[in-house]
């Protein structure tokens, strides 16, 4: 009885022994569970932060050359509204030139005109002049011709 007692006391303490070692054996396995998933965890938030900063730079970039083209078609409208204020300006000058140039062809051939106006004035004054001159020789010719006739008679 008491090897008996002794057997199975010895079969309770070494089934009592395996499952502390199957408790043992489960809890390292839950424990080694959890670390990898720990990592595999770790691992994914690495990925996601990887793709976080590549997004990031990838925007980056795209801003970067959206704003190198937003400043390029600036400059070149720039550009373009000066050599059009020039072509501008430089029409502007033209026109006036011309313009300049035919008021001074108008004046040149007003004065021409005020000039051959004057001339033909002072001709047709010195002929007025001229025929009175005359006439008052004439007359002054008859009026001592009937002065002599007047004498002689």
């Amino acid at each position: 009885e008491i090897l008996r007692r002794k057997d199975i006391k010895k079969e309770q303490e070494r089934h009592e022994e395996e499952k502390v070692l199957e408790y043992q054996k489960k809890k390292a396995e839950r424990e080694a569970a959890f670390e990898r998933e720990q990592e595999r965890i770790r691992i994914e938030k690495e990925r996601e932060t990887a793709r976080l900063r590549a997004l990031q730079e990838r925007a980056r970039d795209e801003q970067s050359e959206r704003d190198a083209l937003r400043a390029k078609r600036s400059q070149e409208q720039a550009e373009r509204d000066w050599r059009a204020k020039e072509a501008t300006e430089a029409k502007k000058k033209a026109e006036t030139e011309a313009m300049l140039t035919h008021a001074r062809h108008n004046q040149m051939v007003q004065k021409e005109h005020y000039m051959a106006v004057q001339a033909q004035r002072e001709r047709q004054e010195f002929e007025r002049v001229l025929r009175a001159q005359k006439e008052l020789v004439e007359r002054q010719k008859r009026e001592e011709v009937e002065v002599h006739k007047k004498r002689l008679s």
